[in-house]
């Protein structure tokens, strides 16, 4: 073994001198580490409070005394807090509203409600306005807040005062300990939140019930994600290979071998991954203690998740190794110009080679066919040099650009190559996770698809002509399809609602009636009767002298809204009503394009960013002949733009086209399941956002450059 001093110093020299560069590194390791060391901590040492810090009290149905005083029977010193949830009344003059009020034992009055409920209202900011909830017998002045989306009321009460039996609506118990914990025949208590640290076991956890076959699918794909990580860390160290390349050149003279050279490299590859590990546990701690004290979650120990992180820091090593390892032995090997041409290599055919054995694999039909996606993938990324090997068979046609481009892609594919699989790695996860996302909106087993839009009243008006109106333009928007009013009864809560109108209802709500109990219901609603569905609402129709407030309108139409006709509703005034819609086409636009082309642009970026930055240097040597005898300045970034749009193309062309594969040959769902909207908005958007952070980087870095000179 040559002596390791030598390398050593080496590696410390370029990571102090290129400090910018080792940043990036080590963030790239960093980052991970401290999202992973958070998402331990918080299962671990964390747990979400659901009652404030608080423990549950329940009282049995049948008991003698007060609530009072069946529970201090049981804690005698107990700090107690009582909840109850009901409607509330608010008058402002002639203008009458329906709150949800909150009615508990601790803090004080509040009424804050939306600006357009308070102009409903006719009040504003500061104005008093009389609160009566349902078992009270005198209201109470109280002054108005804006805010919020949505009104809240929370009335207080002296615990001792409370008595379940005179309250229409059911009071909740609680202690103010945390760790609160009894049972006896009338009183139980228990905590809301876990009472101390659990094991750290997260990951045998998640692999518990998993048979060997999903345990191993689990696997490649973690190792198929690590490789992603490493290909986008490699040019990095592909770029100080080059540096300690021709240092070690001139050390060579006194006796250096070129082994120190790979070891210089994988020195580098551990201290930046060392550091990045060191830094992102301690950002992870951090993050843990701030997250536990910005939010709902509770310490409830310090377990260190040991599991985890001893799984995130042999990852972290082994991205490290695998990224340096190629840059390492390909600049240890002293060669002639000539030697350093792109040539087909036999470790060029692992990855096809790997990538036919998944496909086989996953064609099997076996129980390990699962396992076959992930190698698929291992295939597909590390068969990149081997595609850069078949692209360059076509590297002389084109301008002069694309002709450097493609020059610079092939003369460095131990720096490009890495690049364009890791586009390829997160193209491919990207593509499988949208396979059969076609958005075509079915409820249940798809035989009776039903759109549905649904208004929901912010404020509940005893004059719900102004909620009324909101709902008619709503109407408006979606092609006048006329809404099913629901009102409910101030008194018993039952469900009013118009008789011809009730079976539209009932289909958007039960499961379990016919066209004929659908029908029956409806005669019984024309009677008089009261009907009960499965979910046990009742329901009534209008009758003379009734109390009720409008609780929400409901749209059935007959085909799916466009999504011009979603947005146009969006556009509609709803200042007094919520509404959503069913299916939901701005959901889908967020979660089926909006995030795979976020994080597949995202990724582009950084990679196209840390490449162009990294090649620029070199590049813009080729170019000084060329502009010394009349190139144009902008030579340097079209060619660095140039060469980021390859990249980009050839990472997210192959990695859908790999996922396309699998698509027709091992899932047999055939090509209907393609998302091929969403499959052309990446291959078109991604590569030329990768075209102008390449171009736009190489810019700023050649005026830089040209500054400092």
């Amino acid at each position: 073994m040559p002596s390791l001093i030598v390398p050593a110093r080496l590696a410390r020299r370029d990571i102090a001198k290129h400090r910018w560069r080792s940043l990036v590194a080590v963030l790239f390791f960093a980052l991970p580490i401290a999202l992973v060391t958070l998402l331990g901590f918080m299962n671990t040492s964390a747990t979400y409070s659901y009652g404030d810090g608080q423990s549950g009290i329940t009282l049995a149905e049948e008991g003698t005394g007060t609530d009072m005083e069946r529970i201090r029977a049981v804690f005698p010193d107990e700090e107690l807090v009582a909840k109850a949830h009901a409607l509330a009344t608010v008058h402002s003059g002639e203008a009458m509203a329906y709150l949800d009020v909150t009615y508990a034992s601790n803090g004080a009055d509040t009424l804050t409600i939306p600006e357009e409920a308070a102009r409903a209202l006719g009040v504003g900011e500061g104005d008093t306005v009389e609160v009566q909830a349902p078992w009270e017998e005198v209201a109470r002045p109280l002054a108005v807040e804006l805010g919020s989306t949505r009104a809240t009321l929370r009335l207080s009460v002296p615990a001792e005062e409370i008595v379940s039996a005179d309250f229409p609506a059911p009071v909740s118990w609680y202690g103010t300990n945390p760790h609160l914990d009894a049972i006896t025949a009338d009183v139980q208590a228990h905590p809301v939140t876990h009472s101390g640290p659990e094991p750290s076991t997260l990951v045998r956890d998640i692999l518990r019930g998993s048979t060997a076959f999903e345990t191993a699918s689990l696997v490649t794909l973690g190792l198929l994600a690590l490789i992603v990580l490493a290909a986008m860390i490699s040019p990095i160290f592909a770029v100080a290979a080059r540096r300690q390349y021709h240092s070690m050149r001139l050390l060579s003279i006194n006796g250096a071998a070129p082994a120190q050279l790979r070891w210089t490299l994988y020195f580098e590859a551990l201290a930046i991954s060392a550091v990045g590990i060191v830094l992102g546990l301690a950002l992870g701690i951090a993050g843990f203690f701030l997250v536990a004290a910005t939010s709902d979650y509770i310490v409830t120990g310090f377990v260190v998740p040991l599991d985890i992180i001893a799984l995130s820091i042999a990852s972290s090593l082994f991205c490290a190794l695998a990224a340096a390892v190629i840059p390492a032995v390909r600049a240890s090997r002293l060669r002639s110009g000539d030697e350093a041409r792109l040539r087909w290599r036999w470790p060029m055919s692992i990855g096809p080679a790997i990538l036919v054995f998944g496909l086989l694999l996953t064609l099997s039909g076996s129980d390990w066919s699962v396992v076959g996606y992930g190698i698929f993938g291992i295939g597909a990324v590390t068969s990149t040099p081997a595609l850069l090997w078949l692209l360059s068979r076509w590297a002389a046609r084109g301008p002069v650009p694309l002709r450097l481009a493609l020059r610079d892609l092939f003369r460095q594919v131990h720096r490009t190559a890495p690049a364009i699989a890791a586009i390829l790695g997160l193209s491919f996860v990207i593509g499988v996770m949208s396979l059969g996302s076609t958005y075509q909106y079915v409820q249940g087993d798809g035989s009776n698809p039903m759109p549905v839009v649904n208004a929901r009243a912010n404020v509940y008006l005893a004059d719900s002509a102004p909620v009324e109106k909101e709902i008619r333009e709503l109407s408006q928007a979606i092609g006048g399809v006329p809404p099913v009013y629901v009102y409910k009864d101030l008194d018993d809560k039952t469900l009013v609602i118009d008789p011809a109108r009730l079976p539209d209802y009932l289909r958007y709500t039960t499961t379990d009636m016919d066209a004929g109990d659908m029908a029956e219901a409806q005669r019984a609603l024309e009677r008089g009767e009261v009907v009960e569905s499965q979910f046990g609402e009742r329901m009534s129709a209008p009758r003379e002298g009734q109390r009720t407030y409008l609780d929400r309108a409901i749209f059935f139409p007959e085909r799916e809204l466009t999504m011009r006709q979603e947005f146009s509703a969006r556009r509609t005034r709803q200042e007094l009503i919520e509404v959503s819609f069913t299916p939901d086409h701005l959901y889908r636009l967020r979660e089926h394009y909006i995030f795979p082309l976020t994080l597949l642009s995202l990724a582009c970026l950084a990679v196209m960013i840390l490449l162009a930055a990294l090649s620029v240097g070199e590049t813009r040597a080729d170019l000084v002949t060329m502009w010394a005898v009349g190139a144009p300045p902008r030579l340097l970034s079209r060619i660095s733009a140039m060469q980021s749009l390859l990249i980009a193309v050839i990472g997210v062309a192959s990695g859908l086209l790999a996922t396309l594969v699998v698509q027709a040959t091992a899932r047999g769902g055939g090509l209907s399941e393609v998302p091929w909207s969403l499959w052309l908005l990446l291959l078109v958007a991604v590569p030329l956002l990768g075209w102008a952070s390449g171009g736009i980087t190489a810019a700023v870095s050649h005026r830089r450059r040209s500054r400092r000179r």
